[in-house]
């Protein structure tokens, strides 16, 4: 039997098989509860005298307190260096190699700055402007970015550290730029190259261009997709967590099945597990800057230029679901969680103001 009181504010007081624990209450976490004392500890002083409430509240308070002064101490002696090695372990077991070697550059950038273990206790203002002039040499995005990723290591290791939250500030400012898209055209003559030169592995490049044409689903979705995963009969391609791999921000989903895509995925013989499968069960890549070299071989020998390879494709989806149906559509079609998120995908330059007005119902 447990019961709890609001006594210590935002510690709760737990009692729970003859002990006193205490549980801290942390946003988004749920922290096991630590044992304070046993519970007749409180109830009866040393000589055996029983204590009366404000006696037993003053006597747990003390001990609490002393709990606090003990975990800050020791928390003071972890360093980033300590952190960093857990948090990269982390994203190495959760993530993609080419996630992992981006935090791991960001960490390498940051230990080349002090090389020396700071404790994260000591993380202050100074620290970080130090960092941001050692990136000095890169250019302002790539200095944003690894700020960014400092940050996210950062917030990640409170679930090691319980100190004081730390956050980068005066980050780097840089223009959102609006990624690119693949015009319809463009599309075509990619689909119809690889067909004309049926070069080694063009089904597969046909596979893969189909799919993210259509979709406009994210690469590192299309390497874990699953044949069972595909859903004919529902015209929907589902994306679910796998045991070694889960969605971009832990968000399941489905992408719709259009019905040029349903036609071409009717007519594949081309088998396996995966739907970029050797034939064997095995996966034909391993990351997703495989799938996009795949493609660049392409887009080069078409001279399109001035375009992230992949993310161009789903840039192309959400312009011209955007085009004909508007931005809430296009958020949508590319499992976006913020509107926000889909404008970067969008130059909307080419509306007609004028067509516009005069579309109006009256």
């Amino acid at each position: 039997m447990r019961s709890r009181s609001r006594l210590h504010g935002i510690l709760g007081l737990v009692q729970d098989r003859g002990y006193y624990k205490i549980q801290e209450y942390i946003k988004g976490q749920r922290p096991k509860p630590k044992s304070l004392c046993k519970i007749d500890e409180a109830l009866l002083t040393g000589s055996g005298k029983k204590r009366r409430p404000d006696q037993i509240t003053e006597f747990l308070q003390r001990l609490i307190d002393q709990k606090k002064e003990e975990e800050l101490t020791a928390h003071e002696r972890v360093t980033v260096g300590d952190l960093s090695k857990r948090w990269l372990g982390y994203v190495k077991d959760q993530n993609d190699i080419e996630t992992f070697n981006k935090y791991k550059k960001t960490i390498e950038y940051w230990d080349r700055c002090f090389n020396k273990e700071i404790p994260v206790g000591e993380l202050g203002v100074d620290h970080f402007a130090k960092f941001k002039k050692s990136l000095d040499h890169l250019a302002p995005r790539s200095i944003h970015h690894h700020q960014s990723q400092m940050n996210t290591f950062l917030i990640h290791s409170r679930e090691h550290y319980d100190g004081p939250d730390i956050k980068i500030k005066n980050k780097v400012k840089v223009p959102k730029k609006t990624i690119k898209s693949y015009e319809v055209q463009e599309l075509r003559d990619i689909h119809g190259l690889i067909l004309g030169l049926k070069n080694q592995n063009w089904q597969m490049h046909e596979r893969i261009h189909m799919m993210l044409s259509e979709t406009g689903m994210r690469a590192s979705e299309l390497l874990n997709l699953t044949w069972d995963r595909i859903r004919m009969g529902e015209r929907k391609i589902w994306v679910e967590e796998e045991a070694d791999w889960t969605p971009k921000a832990g968000i399941e989903g489905w992408y719709a099945m259009s019905d040029h895509l349903y036609q071409f995925l009717k007519n594949d013989q081309m088998q396996g597990k995966w739907f970029l499968d050797n034939g064997d069960g095995t996966q034909a890549y391993s990351s997703v800057s495989g799938i996009g070299h795949a493609i660049k071989r392409y887009t080069e020998k078409l001279g399109i230029k001035g375009r992230k390879v992949l993310h161009a494709y789903r840039a192309s989806v959400a312009v011209r679901v955007y085009k004909k149906f508007g931005i809430v559509e296009a958020q949508k079609a590319l499992r976006h969680t913020e509107e926000s998120m889909t404008r970067q995908y969008i130059d909307d330059s080419f509306v007609d103001l004028h067509d516009v007005i005069n579309q109006m119902d009256r």
